[in-house]
C-alpha cells in the first residue's frame, strides 16, 4: 500500500510539473505575438488584439505589472482607433488585473466603464458578452468589499443578460454568477432566495 507521505509526494511534483508546463505555454505564446507585433507595425485592430492577449497571458501567468503595461497598450490604441469593441475588453481586463492586486476600487472603475459602453450596444452579440462580463466583474469586485447589496444588484444584471441573450454567453458562465447570487442570498439570511438559486441551477 502506497504511504500517505509518498501520496502527497507524488501530487506535489505533479503540480510543480504542471505550473512549469504551464508556464512554458504562455511564455512561449507571449513569444509568439511579440514577433506578430515585429513583424506587423500597422497600428491597426491586429495589433490592439495583440496588445490585449499578451496582458491577458500575463495576467494567466500571475505578472501583474507586465499584465497591466500590455492592457493599457490596448486600451490606448482602441481609443485611438475608437474601436469600442476592443476597448470594452481591454477595461474589463484591466478590471480583473486591478481586483487580483486586490485593488477593487480601480477594478469597480473599469468595470462601470465598460459597463456603459456595452450596454449601450446590446444588439451586437460581442457587447452582450462583454456587458455580461463587465456585471461579473462588478459583482465579483463588491463580494470582495463584502458590499453584498452591489454584488447583488450586478448579479441580477448578468442573470438577466443571460436569460435575454442565452446564445451569446456560455451555460458554465452564467451557473458561476447563480452560485454566487446563493453565496449572497446565504450571507445576508435569505435563504427562500437561496433556494430558489440552488434549485436552477
Amino acid at each position: 500500500m502506497v504511504s500517505k507521505k509518498t501520496v502527497l509526494l507524488l501530487s506535489s511534483l505533479l503540480l510543480i510539473s504542471f505550473v512549469g508546463l504551464s508556464q512554458q505555454y504562455y511564455k512561449k505564446e507571449i513569444d509568439s505575438i511579440k514577433t506578430q507585433l515585429l513583424l506587423n507595425k500597422e497600428l491597426d485592430t491586429n495589433r490592439v488584439r495583440n496588445y490585449y492577449w499578451i496582458g491577458k497571458l500575463f495576467y494567466l501567468e500571475s505578472i501583474p505589472d507586465s499584465a497591466l503595461v500590455y492592457t493599457n497598450k490596448s486600451i490606448q490604441l482602441a481609443k485611438k482607433l475608437k474601436d469600442t469593441s476592443w476597448l470594452s475588453s481591454s477595461y474589463i481586463q484591466e478590471g480583473w488585473i486591478h481586483l487580483a492586486n486586490n485593488k477593487p476600487s480601480e477594478a469597480i472603475i473599469f468595470g462601470n466603464k465598460a459597463y456603459e459602453m456595452s450596454k449601450s450596444n446590446v444588439e451586437d452579440s460581442y457587447f452582450i458578452f462583454n456587458s455580461f462580463n463587465a456585471s461579473n466583474l462588478l459583482l465579483q469586485t463588491y463580494l470582495e468589499k463584502n458590499s453584498y447589496s452591489n454584488s447583488l444588484k450586478h448579479a441580477l444584471k448578468a442573470k438577466e443578460l443571460y436569460e435575454t441573450y442565452s446564445g451569446a454567453i456560455s451555460l458554465e458562465v452564467h451557473v458561476g454568477v447563480l452560485n454566487t447570487m446563493g453565496y449572497i442570498y446565504t450571507e445576508t439570511e435569505n435563504y427562500i432566495e437561496a433556494l430558489k438559486i440552488i434549485n436552477k441551477t
